[in-house]
This record gives structure tokens, C-alpha cells and sequence, in this order.
């Protein structure tokens, strides 16, 4: 079987643009394409109600998150923002602090996540994360869904729908408005 890759998160800009329509679509669209605006996707997973409530399994993703960055910190001991970040979601999420005492070590590889998006209702994608050797620093991010699936469909939808952004009224929502589901690990 073969899998088509949709979104990389990675060079060209069309790629970025469609990961960012399927998991950051309530944030700026001109995020991908400005370093500084650029959205973190662990910063999200934590701190960002409309991306908790994306994921079905959010703690499933939590732990992923944290198990990757472990991993990474572990790489690269002497990375300040690295260091920054984790102190940020130490100190704003419990949740992450929780998961991070655990030291759980894991490394992102293949795995596949239930998603309930906003504009392209319910949909699987597969996750796998490359690294690349000549730039250890580097990693190449993949988000496929089976060819011909009606996931497939959804994010094919979702990429000519406004450019995946997501509707004033779902990005406008607060904290209180989603679903306390995800509330806790």
C-alpha cells in the first residue's frame, strides 16, 4: 500500500501551510511562513484548548510529546530553548510537569492519531517523523492518511476550504468553550 504524503511541516511553503491547516488552522495563516510566528506543536498540545480538544487521545499525544522531548534534550544538553520550553510547560501546565517527573524516554517514530477537526470532522492521519542525518537538528515530519480513505478525503477538503483556515467562530473560542475532556493526563 502506498501512503501519498500530505502535509510535511518542512519546505515548500504549501506543505507547511496545510499541516498548519489541519493542526494550527485557528492561528495566524501567515505562521508557517515567519520563523518567529511559527507555531510549536508542543507549546500547542499543552497550553492551546482548540488543540487539546483536536486530538481524541490527547493524553496518548502528551505522552508522545514529552517522550520526544526527552529524547531531544537528551541529544542536546546544551540547547537553551529547548531548556526554555520545557521550563515554560513546566510552570504553565501541570499536565506537562506530571509527564515530565515520569522521565519517559521516547523517541517520535510512527503513530497514528484520531482527530476530530473542526472543519474536516473526524479523520485518522499517520504521523511518522524522519530524522535527518546530515543535520541532526533536523527532523522531517509526515502526516498521511490512507489513499483513498475518507480521511484522505477530509484532508483533500480541508486544503480547498479557505485554505484550511479555521472560521472566525472557531477561532475566536476560549479555553471555555471546548469540551472538558482533555482536561487532565
Amino acid at each position: 500500500m502506498r501512503w501519498k504524503p500530505l502535509p510535511s511541516g518542512v519546505y515548500p511553503s504549501a506543505p507547511k501551510r496545510r499541516s498548519h491547516a489541519l493542526l494550527a488552522g485557528h492561528l495566524d495563516p501567515a505562521g508557517p511562513d515567519t520563523p518567529d510566528a511559527r507555531p510549536n506543536l508542543s507549546r500547542l498540545v499543552f497550553l492551546d484548548a482548540p488543540t487539546r480538544v483536536l486530538y481524541r487521545d490527547w493524553p496518548a499525544k502528551a505522552r508522545a510529546v514529552v517522550g520526544n522531548l526527552r529524547t531531544l534534550t537528551a541529544r542536546n544538553p546544551g540547547d537553551t530553548c529547548l531548556t526554555a520550553l520545557v521550563e515554560e510547560l513546566s510552570c504553565l501546565s501541570h499536565e506537562f510537569a506530571e509527564l515530565w517527573a515520569r522521565h519517559t524516554v521516547e523517541t517520535c517514530g510512527r503513530d497514528v492519531y484520531a482527530l476530530t477537526h473542526p472543519l474536516a470532522g473526524d479523520l485518522t492521519v499517520t504521523q511518522q517523523t524522519f530524522q535527518v542525518p546530515q543535520e541532526p537538528h533536523q527532523s522531517l515530519i509526515t502526516l498521511t492518511a490512507e489513499p483513498g480513505s475518507p480521511s484522505a478525503a477530509a484532508l483533500e477538503a480541508l486544503h480547498r476550504t479557505r485554505g484550511g483556515t479555521w472560521p472566525h467562530e472557531v477561532r475566536g473560542r476560549d479555553e471555555n468553550a471546548f469540551p472538558a475532556t482533555h482536561a487532565g493526563a
